[in-house]
Protein backbone atom coordinates (compact mmCIF):
# COMPACT_ATOMS: atom_id res chain seq x y z
CA UNK A 1 0.00 0.00 0.00
CA UNK A 2 1.17 3.41 -1.17
CA UNK A 3 2.45 5.99 1.67
CA UNK A 4 0.27 8.32 0.72
CA UNK A 5 -3.28 7.54 -1.29
CA UNK A 6 -2.69 8.03 -4.91
CA UNK A 7 0.86 8.43 -4.68
CA UNK A 8 3.85 5.62 -5.47
CA UNK A 9 6.34 4.95 -7.68
CA UNK A 10 4.49 3.16 -10.13
CA UNK A 11 1.99 6.21 -10.94
CA UNK A 12 5.19 8.59 -11.11
CA UNK A 13 6.66 5.84 -13.79
CA UNK A 14 4.36 5.42 -15.78
CA UNK A 15 3.63 7.02 -19.03
CA UNK A 16 0.34 8.90 -19.64
CA UNK A 17 -1.25 7.75 -22.93
CA UNK A 18 -3.12 10.58 -24.85
CA UNK A 19 -5.71 8.81 -26.19
CA UNK A 20 -6.98 8.46 -22.63
CA UNK A 21 -9.54 10.77 -20.63
CA UNK A 22 -7.18 11.69 -18.02
CA UNK A 23 -4.53 12.87 -20.86
CA UNK A 24 -7.31 16.01 -21.53
CA UNK A 25 -6.69 17.12 -17.60
CA UNK A 26 -2.70 16.87 -18.09
CA UNK A 27 -1.99 20.10 -19.72
CA UNK A 28 2.25 19.90 -18.50
CA UNK A 29 2.63 16.38 -18.67
CA UNK A 30 6.48 15.33 -18.50
CA UNK A 31 6.05 11.62 -18.86
CA UNK A 32 9.61 11.11 -19.63
CA UNK A 33 11.67 13.04 -17.58
CA UNK A 34 9.19 12.91 -14.46
CA UNK A 35 8.83 9.28 -14.97
CA UNK A 36 12.44 8.68 -15.22
CA UNK A 37 12.85 10.35 -11.81
CA UNK A 38 10.00 8.91 -9.56
CA UNK A 39 11.34 7.91 -6.33
CA UNK A 40 12.91 11.79 -6.41
CA UNK A 41 9.44 13.09 -7.09
CA UNK A 42 8.13 10.78 -4.46
CA UNK A 43 10.06 12.27 -1.42
CA UNK A 44 10.06 15.98 -2.23
CA UNK A 45 6.19 15.35 -2.54
CA UNK A 46 6.31 13.83 0.54
CA UNK A 47 8.53 16.37 2.04
CA UNK A 48 6.00 19.29 1.03
CA UNK A 49 3.05 17.45 1.92
CA UNK A 50 4.50 17.11 6.12
CA UNK A 51 5.90 20.72 5.58
CA UNK A 52 2.39 21.67 4.55
CA UNK A 53 0.83 20.24 7.37
CA UNK A 54 3.70 21.17 10.24
CA UNK A 55 2.87 24.76 9.11
CA UNK A 56 -0.48 24.85 9.59
CA UNK A 57 -0.48 22.83 12.86
CA UNK A 58 2.48 25.15 14.11
CA UNK A 59 0.30 28.39 13.70
CA UNK A 60 -2.47 26.49 15.57
CA UNK A 61 -0.60 25.72 18.42
CA UNK A 62 1.26 28.42 18.89
CA UNK A 63 -2.02 29.87 19.99
CA UNK A 64 -1.33 33.59 19.15
CA UNK A 65 -3.85 35.72 20.72
CA UNK A 66 -7.00 36.45 19.34
CA UNK A 67 -7.00 39.46 17.60
CA UNK A 68 -9.56 42.78 16.53
CA UNK A 69 -11.99 40.64 13.68
CA UNK A 70 -11.59 37.49 15.74
CA UNK A 71 -12.54 39.47 18.87
CA UNK A 72 -15.75 41.23 16.82
CA UNK A 73 -16.86 37.61 15.69
CA UNK A 74 -16.45 35.76 18.99
CA UNK A 75 -18.17 38.10 21.24
CA UNK A 76 -21.45 37.89 19.15
CA UNK A 77 -20.74 33.28 19.31
CA UNK A 78 -20.56 33.93 23.10
CA UNK A 79 -23.54 35.88 23.35
CA UNK A 80 -26.33 34.86 20.82
CA UNK A 81 -27.91 31.55 20.77
CA UNK A 82 -28.41 29.76 17.25
CA UNK A 83 -31.43 31.59 16.54
CA UNK A 84 -29.45 35.08 17.46
CA UNK A 85 -26.59 34.11 14.75
CA UNK A 86 -28.77 33.85 12.19
CA UNK A 87 -29.70 38.22 12.73
CA UNK A 88 -27.74 40.91 12.50
CA UNK A 89 -24.04 40.60 14.30
CA UNK A 90 -23.01 43.39 16.08
CA UNK A 91 -19.72 45.13 15.54
CA UNK A 92 -20.02 44.72 11.49
CA UNK A 93 -19.35 41.24 11.26
CA UNK A 94 -21.05 38.97 9.04
CA UNK A 95 -20.33 35.35 8.20
CA UNK A 96 -22.24 32.46 6.43
CA UNK A 97 -24.68 31.10 9.10
CA UNK A 98 -23.46 27.06 8.77
CA UNK A 99 -19.80 28.47 10.26
CA UNK A 100 -21.54 30.77 12.84
CA UNK A 101 -23.41 27.65 13.78
CA UNK A 102 -20.38 25.34 14.05
CA UNK A 103 -18.69 27.60 16.04
CA UNK A 104 -21.60 27.83 18.77
CA UNK A 105 -21.46 24.48 19.28
CA UNK A 106 -17.63 24.18 19.53
CA UNK A 107 -17.44 27.17 22.16
CA UNK A 108 -20.56 25.11 23.87
CA UNK A 109 -18.74 22.00 23.78
CA UNK A 110 -14.88 23.36 24.60
CA UNK A 111 -15.20 26.57 25.91
CA UNK A 112 -13.90 30.24 24.16
CA UNK A 113 -9.79 29.18 24.27
CA UNK A 114 -8.08 29.69 20.88
CA UNK A 115 -7.80 26.43 20.30
CA UNK A 116 -11.50 25.43 20.47
CA UNK A 117 -12.39 28.32 18.16
CA UNK A 118 -9.76 27.93 15.68
CA UNK A 119 -9.62 24.23 15.44
CA UNK A 120 -12.45 24.37 12.59
CA UNK A 121 -10.31 26.58 10.57
CA UNK A 122 -7.65 24.13 11.35
CA UNK A 123 -9.88 20.94 9.67
CA UNK A 124 -10.95 22.90 7.04
CA UNK A 125 -7.07 24.14 6.09
CA UNK A 126 -6.04 20.67 6.20
CA UNK A 127 -8.98 19.51 4.91
CA UNK A 128 -8.75 21.74 1.92
CA UNK A 129 -4.72 20.87 1.47
CA UNK A 130 -5.60 17.25 1.04
CA UNK A 131 -7.86 17.75 -1.42
CA UNK A 132 -6.05 19.94 -3.51
CA UNK A 133 -3.07 17.77 -3.73
CA UNK A 134 -5.85 14.59 -4.70
CA UNK A 135 -7.55 17.96 -7.43
CA UNK A 136 -3.56 18.49 -8.22
CA UNK A 137 -2.51 14.92 -9.07
CA UNK A 138 -5.08 14.06 -11.20
CA UNK A 139 -5.30 17.32 -13.13
CA UNK A 140 -2.09 17.45 -14.52
CA UNK A 141 1.52 15.96 -14.62
CA UNK A 142 3.44 14.76 -11.31
CA UNK A 143 5.88 17.61 -11.50
CA UNK A 144 3.26 20.20 -11.94
CA UNK A 145 1.13 18.59 -8.90
CA UNK A 146 3.74 18.46 -6.81
CA UNK A 147 4.90 22.17 -7.68
CA UNK A 148 1.33 23.23 -6.56
CA UNK A 149 0.74 21.61 -3.97
CA UNK A 150 4.01 22.91 -2.72
CA UNK A 151 3.03 26.39 -3.39
CA UNK A 152 -0.01 25.74 -1.65
CA UNK A 153 1.68 24.41 1.86
CA UNK A 154 3.92 27.06 2.32
CA UNK A 155 1.66 30.10 1.22
CA UNK A 156 1.13 32.83 4.02
CA UNK A 157 -2.81 33.42 3.32
CA UNK A 158 -4.04 30.05 3.70
CA UNK A 159 -1.51 29.07 6.50
CA UNK A 160 -2.31 32.10 8.44
CA UNK A 161 -5.63 31.68 7.52
CA UNK A 162 -6.14 28.10 8.92
CA UNK A 163 -5.14 29.22 12.36
CA UNK A 164 -7.94 31.84 12.24
CA UNK A 165 -10.68 32.00 13.66
CA UNK A 166 -12.80 33.75 10.63
CA UNK A 167 -14.76 31.37 7.23
CA UNK A 168 -11.27 31.74 5.43
CA UNK A 169 -10.27 28.16 5.74
CA UNK A 170 -13.49 27.38 5.01
CA UNK A 171 -13.77 29.22 1.71
CA UNK A 172 -10.96 27.31 0.28
CA UNK A 173 -12.19 23.98 1.71
CA UNK A 174 -15.36 24.25 -0.09
CA UNK A 175 -13.88 25.76 -2.96
CA UNK A 176 -11.37 22.95 -3.28
CA UNK A 177 -13.94 20.27 -2.48
CA UNK A 178 -16.44 21.67 -5.61
CA UNK A 179 -13.37 21.54 -7.83
CA UNK A 180 -12.22 18.45 -6.71
CA UNK A 181 -15.37 16.57 -7.23
CA UNK A 182 -16.24 18.17 -10.82
CA UNK A 183 -12.92 17.21 -11.96
CA UNK A 184 -13.50 13.60 -11.17
CA UNK A 185 -16.51 13.50 -13.11
CA UNK A 186 -15.51 15.45 -15.89
CA UNK A 187 -12.27 13.23 -16.85
CA UNK A 188 -14.80 10.05 -15.76
CA UNK A 189 -18.31 10.65 -16.74
CA UNK A 190 -19.14 7.28 -16.60
CA UNK A 191 -18.67 6.95 -12.87
CA UNK A 192 -21.81 9.61 -11.56
CA UNK A 193 -20.79 8.84 -8.19
CA UNK A 194 -19.05 12.44 -8.01
CA UNK A 195 -22.15 13.60 -9.87
CA UNK A 196 -23.95 12.79 -6.61
CA UNK A 197 -21.64 13.80 -3.97
CA UNK A 198 -21.87 17.04 -5.53
CA UNK A 199 -25.73 16.95 -5.77
CA UNK A 200 -25.60 16.06 -2.18
CA UNK A 201 -22.64 18.73 -0.95
CA UNK A 202 -23.88 21.76 -2.48
CA UNK A 203 -26.29 22.73 0.09
CA UNK A 204 -24.41 22.86 2.78
CA UNK A 205 -21.27 24.12 0.63
CA UNK A 206 -23.65 27.14 -0.22
CA UNK A 207 -24.19 27.74 3.35
CA UNK A 208 -20.52 27.13 4.79
CA UNK A 209 -19.29 29.61 2.38
CA UNK A 210 -20.51 32.75 0.49
CA UNK A 211 -17.54 32.71 -1.94
CA UNK A 212 -18.78 29.37 -2.67
CA UNK A 213 -21.05 31.01 -5.19
CA UNK A 214 -18.35 32.10 -7.47
CA UNK A 215 -16.84 28.49 -8.09
CA UNK A 216 -19.36 26.52 -7.81
CA UNK A 217 -20.91 28.89 -10.50
CA UNK A 218 -17.81 27.99 -12.49
CA UNK A 219 -18.14 24.28 -11.55
CA UNK A 220 -21.51 24.58 -13.89
CA UNK A 221 -20.47 25.64 -16.84
CA UNK A 222 -17.39 23.68 -16.57
CA UNK A 223 -19.70 20.22 -16.77
CA UNK A 224 -21.95 21.88 -18.72
CA UNK A 225 -20.58 20.76 -22.13
CA UNK A 226 -20.48 16.89 -20.32
CA UNK A 227 -24.23 17.14 -19.21
CA UNK A 228 -25.85 18.33 -22.53
CA UNK A 229 -23.47 15.58 -24.42
CA UNK A 230 -23.98 12.85 -21.61
CA UNK A 231 -26.24 9.13 -23.33
CA UNK A 232 -27.41 8.75 -19.31
CA UNK A 233 -30.54 10.63 -18.48
CA UNK A 234 -29.64 10.50 -14.73
CA UNK A 235 -26.48 12.39 -15.51
CA UNK A 236 -28.67 15.42 -17.09
CA UNK A 237 -30.70 14.83 -14.06
CA UNK A 238 -28.31 14.99 -11.27
CA UNK A 239 -26.49 18.39 -13.19
CA UNK A 240 -29.71 20.26 -13.40
CA UNK A 241 -30.48 18.83 -9.62
CA UNK A 242 -26.81 20.50 -8.82
CA UNK A 243 -28.01 24.16 -10.48
CA UNK A 244 -31.21 23.82 -8.64
CA UNK A 245 -30.17 23.22 -5.73
CA UNK A 246 -27.10 25.95 -5.78
CA UNK A 247 -29.06 28.84 -6.92
CA UNK A 248 -32.12 27.25 -4.62
CA UNK A 249 -29.95 27.16 -1.77
CA UNK A 250 -28.21 30.61 -2.44
CA UNK A 251 -31.46 32.31 -2.65
CA UNK A 252 -32.73 30.53 0.71
CA UNK A 253 -29.45 32.04 2.26
CA UNK A 254 -29.40 35.58 1.24
CA UNK A 255 -33.39 36.12 1.87
CA UNK A 256 -32.99 34.60 5.38
CA UNK A 257 -29.33 35.61 6.57
CA UNK A 258 -27.79 38.08 4.31
CA UNK A 259 -30.69 40.06 3.16
CA UNK A 260 -31.77 40.09 7.03
CA UNK A 261 -28.64 41.46 8.10
CA UNK A 262 -28.65 44.10 6.02
CA UNK A 263 -32.51 45.05 6.25
CA UNK A 264 -31.76 45.31 10.75
CA UNK A 265 -28.97 47.68 9.95
CA UNK A 266 -30.49 49.94 7.43
CA UNK A 267 -27.57 49.04 4.67
CA UNK A 268 -25.45 49.75 7.06
CA UNK A 269 -23.20 46.66 6.96
CA UNK A 270 -22.79 47.06 3.42
CA UNK A 271 -21.72 50.36 3.53
CA UNK A 272 -19.51 49.62 5.92
CA UNK A 273 -18.20 46.91 4.13
CA UNK A 274 -17.59 49.37 0.63
CA UNK A 275 -15.92 51.69 2.43
CA UNK A 276 -13.57 49.20 4.18
CA UNK A 277 -12.76 46.69 1.37
CA UNK A 278 -12.77 49.76 -1.01
CA UNK A 279 -9.82 48.51 -2.78
CA UNK A 280 -11.52 45.80 -4.09
CA UNK A 281 -14.17 47.64 -6.18
CA UNK A 282 -13.65 48.55 -9.76
CA UNK A 283 -13.73 52.58 -10.18
CA UNK A 284 -15.75 53.94 -12.84
CA UNK A 285 -13.30 56.11 -14.92
CA UNK A 286 -11.87 53.64 -17.20
CA UNK A 287 -8.28 55.29 -16.46
CA UNK A 288 -8.27 55.08 -12.92
CA UNK A 289 -9.70 51.26 -13.61
CA UNK A 290 -6.98 50.34 -15.73
CA UNK A 291 -4.47 51.79 -12.34
CA UNK A 292 -6.92 49.63 -10.37
CA UNK A 293 -7.00 46.32 -11.84
CA UNK A 294 -3.27 46.67 -12.65
CA UNK A 295 -2.12 47.01 -8.47
CA UNK A 296 -5.12 44.98 -7.73
CA UNK A 297 -3.88 41.78 -9.89
CA UNK A 298 0.05 42.39 -8.77
CA UNK A 299 -0.97 42.85 -5.19
CA UNK A 300 -2.39 40.39 -2.36
CA UNK A 301 -4.54 38.57 -4.86
CA UNK A 302 -1.41 36.59 -6.31
CA UNK A 303 0.92 36.71 -3.11
CA UNK A 304 1.99 32.59 -3.90
CA UNK A 305 4.04 31.73 -1.99
CA UNK A 306 4.37 35.52 -0.67
CA UNK A 307 3.73 38.60 -2.12
CA UNK A 308 2.04 42.45 -0.99
CA UNK A 309 0.24 45.37 -2.59
CA UNK A 310 1.60 47.58 -4.67
CA UNK A 311 2.80 45.39 -7.32
CA UNK A 312 4.31 43.34 -4.70
CA UNK A 313 2.94 39.54 -6.28
CA UNK A 314 4.09 41.17 -10.38
CA UNK A 315 6.04 38.15 -10.54
CA UNK A 316 4.01 35.67 -9.44
CA UNK A 317 1.52 37.19 -12.13
CA UNK A 318 3.21 36.74 -14.60
CA UNK A 319 4.05 33.35 -13.69
CA UNK A 320 0.57 32.58 -13.98
CA UNK A 321 -0.22 33.87 -17.48
CA UNK A 322 2.68 31.28 -18.80
CA UNK A 323 0.97 28.58 -16.93
CA UNK A 324 -3.01 30.21 -18.67
CA UNK A 325 -0.48 30.30 -21.95
CA UNK A 326 0.82 26.26 -21.41
CA UNK A 327 -2.60 25.07 -20.61
CA UNK A 328 -4.20 27.02 -23.73
CA UNK A 329 -1.48 25.43 -25.98
CA UNK A 330 -2.51 21.78 -24.61
CA UNK A 331 -5.60 19.56 -25.05
CA UNK A 332 -6.71 20.11 -22.06
CA UNK A 333 -8.41 24.20 -22.30
CA UNK A 334 -11.63 22.96 -20.38
CA UNK A 335 -9.53 23.29 -16.79
CA UNK A 336 -9.57 27.02 -17.96
CA UNK A 337 -12.89 27.47 -17.67
CA UNK A 338 -13.06 25.56 -13.98
CA UNK A 339 -10.09 27.64 -12.90
CA UNK A 340 -11.01 31.02 -14.71
CA UNK A 341 -14.68 31.46 -13.87
CA UNK A 342 -14.81 31.97 -10.64
CA UNK A 343 -12.21 34.86 -11.22
CA UNK A 344 -14.75 36.55 -13.79
CA UNK A 345 -18.06 35.95 -11.74
CA UNK A 346 -15.74 37.51 -8.55
CA UNK A 347 -15.21 40.50 -10.57
CA UNK A 348 -18.79 40.85 -11.57
CA UNK A 349 -19.70 40.89 -8.37
CA UNK A 350 -17.03 43.83 -7.38
CA UNK A 351 -18.74 45.87 -10.21
CA UNK A 352 -21.93 45.07 -8.73
CA UNK A 353 -21.00 46.23 -5.96
CA UNK A 354 -21.69 43.15 -3.69
CA UNK A 355 -18.21 41.54 -3.25
CA UNK A 356 -14.88 42.53 -3.56
CA UNK A 357 -12.08 41.32 -6.00
CA UNK A 358 -8.75 41.29 -4.45
CA UNK A 359 -9.23 43.45 -2.11
CA UNK A 360 -6.96 41.05 0.61
CA UNK A 361 -5.65 37.79 -0.30
CA UNK A 362 -7.57 36.55 2.62
CA UNK A 363 -10.81 37.51 0.64
CA UNK A 364 -10.20 35.39 -2.03
CA UNK A 365 -9.53 32.38 -0.55
CA UNK A 366 -11.75 30.69 -3.24
CA UNK A 367 -9.62 31.28 -5.94
CA UNK A 368 -6.35 29.93 -3.87
CA UNK A 369 -6.82 26.35 -5.52
CA UNK A 370 -6.69 27.63 -9.20
CA UNK A 371 -4.11 30.17 -8.76
CA UNK A 372 -1.83 27.39 -7.40
CA UNK A 373 -2.46 24.93 -9.84
CA UNK A 374 -2.02 27.34 -12.95
CA UNK A 375 0.93 28.41 -11.26
CA UNK A 376 2.18 24.96 -10.90
CA UNK A 377 1.72 24.21 -14.35
CA UNK A 378 3.75 27.04 -15.18
CA UNK A 379 6.53 26.51 -12.79
CA UNK A 380 6.49 22.85 -14.50
CA UNK A 381 6.43 24.08 -18.08
CA UNK A 382 9.51 26.37 -17.31
CA UNK A 383 11.82 24.59 -15.51
CA UNK A 384 11.31 21.33 -18.77
CA UNK A 385 11.90 24.18 -21.07
CA UNK A 386 15.40 25.76 -19.09
CA UNK A 387 16.22 21.74 -18.77
CA UNK A 388 19.63 21.21 -21.08
CA UNK A 389 19.86 17.87 -19.43
CA UNK A 390 18.53 15.11 -17.09
CA UNK A 391 20.92 16.57 -14.68
CA UNK A 392 19.81 19.97 -15.08
CA UNK A 393 16.18 18.92 -14.75
CA UNK A 394 17.23 17.38 -11.29
CA UNK A 395 18.94 19.69 -9.89
CA UNK A 396 16.01 23.15 -11.06
CA UNK A 397 13.39 20.62 -9.41
CA UNK A 398 14.78 19.83 -6.13
CA UNK A 399 16.01 23.89 -6.00
CA UNK A 400 12.70 24.68 -6.10
CA UNK A 401 11.60 22.36 -3.83
CA UNK A 402 14.39 23.56 -1.36
CA UNK A 403 12.62 27.49 -1.80
CA UNK A 404 9.60 26.30 -1.10
CA UNK A 405 10.54 24.25 2.04
CA UNK A 406 12.69 27.26 3.50
CA UNK A 407 9.90 29.75 3.07
CA UNK A 408 7.52 27.13 4.86
CA UNK A 409 10.59 26.63 7.53
CA UNK A 410 10.87 30.40 8.06
CA UNK A 411 7.34 31.18 8.29
CA UNK A 412 7.48 28.57 10.99
CA UNK A 413 10.11 30.32 12.49
CA UNK A 414 8.43 33.66 12.41
CA UNK A 415 4.96 31.87 14.51
CA UNK A 416 6.98 30.51 17.19
CA UNK A 417 9.11 33.87 17.87
CA UNK A 418 6.62 36.12 17.44
CA UNK A 419 2.73 34.22 17.58
CA UNK A 420 0.77 37.55 18.54
CA UNK A 421 -0.70 39.81 15.97
CA UNK A 422 -0.05 43.24 18.10
CA UNK A 423 0.69 44.02 21.53
CA UNK A 424 -2.90 44.89 22.50
CA UNK A 425 -4.05 41.64 21.72
CA UNK A 426 -1.24 39.61 23.87
CA UNK A 427 -1.71 42.04 26.28
CA UNK A 428 -5.53 41.77 26.71
CA UNK A 429 -5.08 38.14 26.88
CA UNK A 430 -2.81 38.07 29.77
CA UNK A 431 -5.19 40.43 31.51
CA UNK A 432 -7.67 37.82 31.41
CA UNK A 433 -5.16 35.38 32.62
CA UNK A 434 -4.26 37.48 35.49
CA UNK A 435 -8.15 37.99 36.28
CA UNK A 436 -8.88 34.41 36.03
CA UNK A 437 -5.82 33.83 38.48
CA UNK A 438 -6.76 36.08 40.98
CA UNK A 439 -10.33 35.20 41.18
CA UNK A 440 -12.11 33.44 43.71
CA UNK A 441 -15.61 31.08 42.78
CA UNK A 442 -17.92 33.80 44.10
CA UNK A 443 -16.22 37.21 42.78
CA UNK A 444 -18.06 39.36 40.95
CA UNK A 445 -16.03 41.89 38.00
CA UNK A 446 -17.49 45.02 37.18
CA UNK A 447 -16.25 47.07 34.02
CA UNK A 448 -16.72 50.52 35.14
CA UNK A 449 -16.08 52.37 31.71
CA UNK A 450 -18.55 52.37 28.96
CA UNK A 451 -18.02 49.74 26.21
CA UNK A 452 -17.12 51.89 23.80
CA UNK A 453 -14.18 53.31 25.28
CA UNK A 454 -12.76 49.65 25.29
CA UNK A 455 -10.74 47.86 22.03
CA UNK A 456 -12.42 45.23 21.48
CA UNK A 457 -9.46 42.32 22.01
CA UNK A 458 -9.77 43.45 25.51
CA UNK A 459 -13.74 43.53 25.19
CA UNK A 460 -13.47 40.00 24.26
CA UNK A 461 -11.31 38.78 26.87
CA UNK A 462 -13.95 40.37 29.48
CA UNK A 463 -16.64 38.66 27.62
CA UNK A 464 -14.96 35.59 28.48
CA UNK A 465 -15.81 36.02 32.22
CA UNK A 466 -19.31 35.52 31.49
CA UNK A 467 -21.37 35.87 33.98
CA UNK A 468 -18.92 36.85 36.64
CA UNK A 469 -18.95 40.31 34.73
CA UNK A 470 -20.93 43.53 35.29
CA UNK A 471 -20.91 45.74 32.80
CA UNK A 472 -21.16 49.72 33.46
CA UNK A 473 -22.96 49.43 36.94
CA UNK A 474 -22.67 46.66 39.54
CA UNK A 475 -25.50 44.33 39.38
CA UNK A 476 -28.08 43.04 42.18
CA UNK A 477 -25.54 39.87 42.89
CA UNK A 478 -22.50 42.00 43.08
CA UNK A 479 -23.76 43.07 46.64
CA UNK A 480 -23.14 39.89 48.12
CA UNK A 481 -19.98 39.05 46.28
CA UNK A 482 -16.91 38.19 48.73
CA UNK A 483 -14.92 40.64 46.26
CA UNK A 484 -15.65 42.78 43.58
CA UNK A 485 -13.24 44.01 40.95
CA UNK A 486 -13.53 47.33 39.45
CA UNK A 487 -12.07 47.80 35.99
CA UNK A 488 -11.61 51.16 34.23
CA UNK A 489 -10.35 51.79 30.82
CA UNK A 490 -9.31 55.64 30.04
CA UNK A 491 -7.67 57.33 28.06
CA UNK A 492 -4.23 59.03 30.05
CA UNK A 493 -4.11 62.31 30.45
CA UNK A 494 -8.19 62.66 30.69
CA UNK A 495 -9.99 63.37 33.90
CA UNK A 496 -12.92 60.66 33.59
CA UNK A 497 -12.69 58.30 37.04
CA UNK A 498 -15.17 55.68 36.35
CA UNK A 499 -14.38 53.33 39.17
CA UNK A 500 -15.39 56.10 41.40
CA UNK A 501 -18.63 55.80 40.07
CA UNK A 502 -18.55 52.09 40.93
CA UNK A 503 -17.35 52.36 44.21
CA UNK A 504 -20.49 54.67 44.96
CA UNK A 505 -22.73 52.49 43.47
CA UNK A 506 -21.48 49.36 45.69
CA UNK A 507 -21.65 51.63 48.83
CA UNK A 508 -19.72 51.14 52.30
CA UNK A 509 -18.80 48.57 54.16
CA UNK A 510 -15.92 47.12 51.50
CA UNK A 511 -12.27 47.50 52.28
CA UNK A 512 -9.90 47.69 49.45
CA UNK A 513 -7.35 45.07 49.32
CA UNK A 514 -5.21 46.02 45.56
CA UNK A 515 -5.10 48.50 43.12
CA UNK A 516 -3.03 48.44 40.07
CA UNK A 517 -2.87 50.61 36.99
CA UNK A 518 -1.52 49.47 33.67
CA UNK A 519 -0.03 51.71 30.49
CA UNK A 520 -1.39 49.87 27.72
CA UNK A 521 -0.23 51.51 24.47
CA UNK A 522 -2.74 51.45 21.75
CA UNK A 523 -3.89 54.83 20.52
CA UNK A 524 -1.47 55.58 17.34
CA UNK A 525 -3.60 57.77 15.84
CA UNK A 526 -3.57 60.19 18.61
CA UNK A 527 0.03 58.83 20.15
CA UNK A 528 -1.33 58.45 23.43
CA UNK A 529 -1.67 55.58 26.31
CA UNK A 530 -4.45 54.05 27.71
CA UNK A 531 -4.84 53.58 31.36
CA UNK A 532 -6.10 50.69 32.51
CA UNK A 533 -7.29 50.06 36.40
CA UNK A 534 -8.00 47.52 38.16
CA UNK A 535 -9.32 47.31 41.82
CA UNK A 536 -10.05 44.57 44.32
CA UNK A 537 -12.64 45.10 47.04
CA UNK A 538 -13.77 42.31 49.75
CA UNK A 539 -16.11 42.18 52.75
CA UNK A 540 -13.65 42.50 55.83
CA UNK A 541 -13.87 39.00 56.74
CA UNK A 542 -12.65 38.07 53.22
CA UNK A 543 -9.94 40.83 53.36
CA UNK A 544 -7.13 38.97 54.51
CA UNK A 545 -6.76 37.08 51.21
CA UNK A 546 -4.91 39.66 49.23
CA UNK A 547 -4.30 39.79 45.58
CA UNK A 548 -0.80 39.41 43.93
CA UNK A 549 -0.66 42.25 40.86
CA UNK A 550 1.89 41.35 38.13
CA UNK A 551 4.00 44.56 37.13
CA UNK A 552 2.07 43.63 33.75
CA UNK A 553 -0.43 41.17 33.11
Amino acid sequence: MPLLPGLSYARLRKPVRLDRPEAAASPAVQPDRAGSHPRLLFWLTVALLAIGVLARVTRYAVMGAMWGDECMLGMNILSRDFAGLTRMLDHMQTAPILFLWSERVMYLAFGSSELALRFLPLAAGLGAFFLFWDFARRATSPLAAMLAMGLLAVSRWPVCMAATFKPYATDLFFATLLMNLAHRWRTEPGKLWSLVALVAVIPVVMSGSYTAAFVAGGVSLYLLPTAWGHSDRRARGLFVAFNVLMLGTFAANYWLHIHGQLAEQGRALETFMKDYWADGFPPASPIAFLKWAALINTGRLFAYPVGDANGGSVVTLLVFLVGVGVVWRSKSRSILVLCLAPFALNFLAAVMGKYPYGGCCRLSQHLTPAICLILGIALAAIIDRFATSSRTWVRNVVTTSVVFAGIGVFQMMLDLASPNRDAISAWSRQLHRELRRQMQPDDRVVLASPRVYMDETTSWQLHRLGDSLDWGVPADGAAEAPRVWILSYVASGTNYRFEEDALAKLGPGRVEVGRMMYSIPIDRNLHRNWQFTMICLAKPEHATVRPVFSSSP
